[in-house]
């Protein structure tokens, strides 16, 4: 069977039917199941006979590993358990007596049963929080006058690219999110599909910053995060990198941050009116409007796959994955890609009702 091209015995008929029966064209029967013309031929070559059946004469390429039994028995332990590793899925049916094949074969399976390995997000927004997600996005999209605050239109396309975003982010051997198989029909926000690991004994905390340009800032939080170790970091960096941002960009800067406690303290906003520094309104459970999180998501998958065994290794792949994401050949245009996204990502905030978006 050629790679890439199983169909059911219903849908092989369905194809012959409209071939044989009703005349149709090859493009015409690819347009039909939303395929291509190249896929209706391969599909009456591979599987209809007269009876619209499969004929095992007419296969080409590999032998299928599996038979039916075992991909309904690989659909049913995914279901069971939705954070099932590959691995574990290809014991089990060595197990049960079955084929011995690799992961690969696995998910292939899985895929064609229209199932897909994405991370689980807890959809925790209240009524509250959407509509404050939309007055948010409303507001940025439209280009509004604010003079007493800065000389220049509030919001416009390049507003964001004299922003400074930042977020503490954690980093544990064993903790976080895992991922779990979703199918056709779910939807990665269902409160039933939520299953998070516990937190290592090890995890050490981050804080970081980027511009559109180049990295800001990105330091150890030694214990939790409070208002004086937050303004002390604040105090290190921004007002250096400021002067440096307007020598080379000519404008001021402005800075985000989330509505953490120890951001929005009266000390911190004492800070801000000291350095008269311009801050962005940041709605709350709002990370995908924050493409800091991007950079933290990129960042954890670059350490997972190195597998750090204890807090010195960890912390040294985290430092070395920051420099690569915000330093290497590629950093740059990740950049400026990020923040160019911020307007698409308003409007899919705008278009989903408030609701969480891809990013």
């Amino acid at each position: 069977m050629a790679r890439g091209i199983y169909v059911n015995s219903e849908v092989a008929k369905a194809v012959h039917r409209l071939r044989r029966v009703e005349n149709k064209t090859h493009g015409e029967i690819g347009r039909y199941f939303g395929k291509t013309e190249s896929w209706a031929r391969m599909v009456l070559l591979l599987y209809c006979s007269v009876d619209g059946n499969r004929i095992s004469q007419q296969k080409r390429g590999r032998k299928r590993k599996t038979t039916f039994l075992e991909d309904s028995k690989i659909l049913g332990w995914t279901k069971a358990d939705r954070t099932l590793p590959l691995r574990n899925i290809a014991r089990l049916l060595r197990e049960e007596g079955g084929a011995d094949v690799s992961r690969r074969t696995i998910h292939n399976r899985i895929q064609e049963f229209e199932g897909r390995h994405v991370t689980a997000v807890m959809d925790d927004l209240s009524d509250d929080n959407k509509q404050e997600r939309m007055r948010h996005c409303l507001d940025r999209r439209l280009i509004l006058s604010r003079t007493d605050v800065i000389a220049e239109p509030y919001f416009n396309h390049t507003e964001y690219l004299r922003t400074i975003f930042s977020d503490e982010v954690m980093f544990t051997l064993n903790g976080g999110n895992v991922k779990v198989w979703i199918f056709a029909g779910e939807n990665r926000h269902d409160a039933a599909l939520q299953v998070k690991k516990g937190k290592g004994r090890v995890c050490v905390m981050f804080w970081g910053a980027i511009s559109p340009y180049e990295l800001v800032a990105f330091k150890r939080v030694n214990g939790y995060q409070n208002s004086n170790s937050y303004e002390k970091m604040l105090e290190d960096c921004l007002p250096a990198y400021r002067q440096k941002f307007i020598e080379e960009h000519g404008r001021d800067i402005c800075f985000q941050q989330d509505n953490a406690s120890c951001h929005v303290s009266g000390q911190l906003m004492d800070f801000f009116d000291r350095e008269q520094m311009y801050t962005l309104r940041h709605p709350p459970k709002s990370p995908d409007l924050n493409p800091i999180e991007n950079i933290w998501g990129l960042m954890k998958q670059d350490i997972a796959r190195r597998a750090p065994m204890n807090e010195a290794e960890l912390c040294q792949f985290v430092k070395e994955a920051w420099l690569e994401r915000t330093t290497g050949p590629k950093s740059a245009e990740l950049l400026m890609s990020l923040f160019n996204s911020m307007s698409a990502r308003i409007e899919a905030v705008i278009l989903n009702g408030g609701n969480r978006t891809k990013y």
